[in-house]
C-alpha cells in the first residue's frame, strides 16, 4: 500500500505573505506613506537651497548650470537616437500607469495602498520639481545675454519703440514674401523632417557667429504628438526638453 503524505500547513501565515507581495523574502514590507512624504520634502529643500544659493553666489550658479548643462547634453544624446518625443510618452505611461493603479487598488477595496500610492505622487511631484530647477532654473541665475555679448542696455523713449516697432513690421512684411506658401495662403516649408533638420542647422550657425551660444551639436528637433495642436491655439512655438 502506498501512503500518501501531505506537509502540514503552518497555524500562524505572515499577513504580509498572504497578501501576496512579489518582493517578499521574509524581510520588511512596503516603505511607509509618512517617510514617502518626508522624501518628498527633501527634494523641496533641496530645490530651494540650489535656487537660494545660485542667486546669492555667482560660482555656486556656474557649478549648477555647468552640471545641469552637462546632463542635458548627455540625456538629449540618448532621446535624440529616438525620432519621437520620449518626454511626452514618458508623462503619459505615468499618468496611465498610476491610473490604472488606482482603480486597480479601488476595486480591491485596498485603501492603504492608495494611500501609499497617493504620497509616492506626492514625491514624485516633488521630485519633478526639483529636476526643473535644477535643469531649467539654474540657467535663470546665468549673466544677461546682453551682458556676455558686450551689448549696451539702456531706456528708450515712447518715441523710439514706436519708430522701431514701425521698422519691424515693414521688415516683417518683405520677409513674408520670401515665404513658400500653398495655393490657400498659409506657409508651407515641406516635410516636418526637412523644416527640422534646417532649425538645427540654423542654430550651429548662430554658435558659429556668435561665441556666447553653446557650440555642442544641437539637439534634434520633434513634433509634439500631444501638445502640438493644443500649443498652436496658445501661440507657443515649442519647448524645449533635453
Amino acid at each position: 500500500r502506498f501512503k500518501l503524505k501531505f506537509p502540514k500547513l503552518p497555524r500562524k501565515i505572515d499577513p504580509r505573505k498572504a497578501k501576496g507581495y512579489r518582493g517578499y523574502r521574509g524581510g520588511r514590507g512596503p516603505m511607509a506613506a509618512w517617510k514617502w512624504l518626508v522624501a518628498g520634502a527633501g527634494f523641496l529643500v533641496l530645490m530651494g537651497l540650489e535656487w537660494k544659493l545660485s542667486r546669492a553666489f555667482s560660482a555656486v550658479s556656474g557649478v549648477c548650470r555647468g552640471v545641469a548643462t552637462f546632463f542635458a547634453r548627455v540625456v538629449g544624446f540618448f532621446s535624440g537616437i529616438l525620432p519621437f518625443p520620449v518626454s511626452e510618452w514618458l508623462l503619459v505611461g505615468l499618468v496611465l500607469g498610476w491610473l490604472g493603479y488606482f482603480i486597480a487598488k479601488a476595486l480591491g477595496r485596498d485603501w492603504s495602498a492608495v494611500g501609499r500610492g497617493l504620497c509616492k505622487l506626492v514625491c514624485m511631484g516633488c521630485a519633478a520639481a526639483f529636476l526643473f530647477v535644477f535643469l531649467y532654473g539654474a540657467h535663470h541665475t546665468a549673466p544677461s545675454l546682453a551682458s556676455q555679448m558686450g551689448l549696451t542696455v539702456e531706456k528708450y523713449s515712447v518715441e523710439q519703440l514706436a519708430d522701431l516697432m514701425a521698422r519691424t513690421v515693414e521688415q516683417s512684411n518683405a520677409l513674408a514674401a520670401q515665404v513658400p506658401r500653398d495655393q490657400t495662403g498659409v506657409c508651407d516649408f515641406g516635410s516636418f523632417r526637412a523644416m527640422a533638420r534646417e532649425i538645427s542647422h540654423a542654430y550651429t550657425a548662430l554658435s558659429d557667429e556668435y561665441a556666447v551660444f553653446d557650440r555642442s551639436p544641437a539637439g534634434r528637433v520633434k513634433r509634439s504628438l500631444i501638445g502640438g495642436r493644443v500649443m498652436s491655439y496658445v501661440d507657443l512655438a515649442g519647448y524645449y526638453c533635453p
